[in-house]
């Protein structure tokens, strides 16, 4: 009997563990258990295996205008877009297919388009739900970390305003199935809760390789109390780093951002936000959700996302 191997795309959500499964298929793809094309961490110099998919990841599926996607498609294809072996499952990882993560970039619906037209159709959707509550938390993280200064306050306002903009409602477990649907209608959508059911489950489809779990980051959600979230907040710190980027390599600036991020936790440097204007818009859309979610078999994901709010 012949072996039908799949081919299985991760599209998110952002800061969802991503990093980890990443970790995961880049060390499964060096053993040969699978091929996989997606960032491959620990090396800030170098996230991906060549040049050709890192135009793709960071530049043409996200900014790229429809023509310049093609144009540029067509001089990657002979480098990477057909590069499956036939003989292993095949992986794509990119977690901002999800959502936006800079808010300039192609909407959902066309980068899973872009995703089609480069690595054709896939077997399974591999999607990984946190609880919203610690995907806010890891946002403004990440917002800090880019050396942007924004208030604790002006971001949770700006996630308010721009809540259908690949963020909070625009990654409601029924919308994000609706879109994968449009575009995938063949495959197999998997919903995970949390990136330890996903690792588990990748464990378990190559029970012969040996698979090491990397080291997760702990939830922000021991911080929300009520309606109120603490946030690690160190601005200056992050400024003064960032104005040194010129003299730093990339290993040296974020090794030294995850020691602010480190110390602030340790020592509860927090910056306070009260979320009921947050949850107050959230819930005007929840109970639509809640029917379509229901409808789609995703009450489970829904009320896991929704979890602590």
């Amino acid at each position: 009997m012949a072996v039908t191997y799949q081919s299985i795309l991760h599209a998110g959500l952002m800061k969802a563990g991503s990093t980890s499964i990443q970790a995961q298929l880049a060390n499964l793809s060096q053993l040969n258990v699978l091929d996989y094309c997606g960032i491959r961490p620990g090396d800030y110099k170098n996230w991906y295996s060549n040049s050709s998919e890192a135009e793709f990841f960071e530049t043409l599926l996200r900014y790229a205008s429809n023509h310049d996607f093609e144009r540029q498609l067509k001089t990657l294809e002979p480098l990477y877009v057909k590069n499956q072996s036939e003989t292993r499952d095949f992986w794509v990882s990119c977690e901002n297919i999800s959502g936006n993560a800079i808010w300039i970039e192609a909407n959902r619906v066309e980068k899973l388009n872009r995703i089609k037209r480069g690595f054709g159709e896939f077997s399974k959707i591999v999607i990984v739900y946190r609880p919203l509550i610690d995907l806010m938390g890891s946002w403004f993280w990440e917002i800090q970390k880019r050396g942007i200064s924004a208030s604790e306050t002006d971001f949770l306002n700006f996630l308010i305003t721009r809540k259908h903009e690949g963020f909070v409602t625009d990654i409601f477990p029924s919308r994000l199935n609706k879109d994968l649907n449009l575009v995938f209608p063949r495959a197999e959508i998997l919903f995970f809760c949390g990136v330890g059911e996903v690792n588990q489950y990748i464990a378990a489809q190559y029970p012969s390789a040996e698979v090491k779990f990397e080291k997760l980051n702990s939830s922000v959600r021991k911080f929300c109390i009520g309606n109120q979230l603490d946030l690690w907040s160190d601005r200056d710190r992050h400024r003064y780093l960032w104005s040194l980027k010129h003299n730093l390599n990339d290993d040296e600036l974020f090794f030294n951002l995850r020691k602010i991020k480190d110390s602030q936790i340790a020592a509860g440097a927090m910056a306070q936000i009260d979320l009921s204007p947050f949850i107050k818009a959230v819930n005007e859309e929840l109970n639509e959700e809640k029917e379509l979610a229901k409808a789609a078999d995703l009450t489970h994901i829904l009320e896991y996302f929704m979890s602590s709010l």
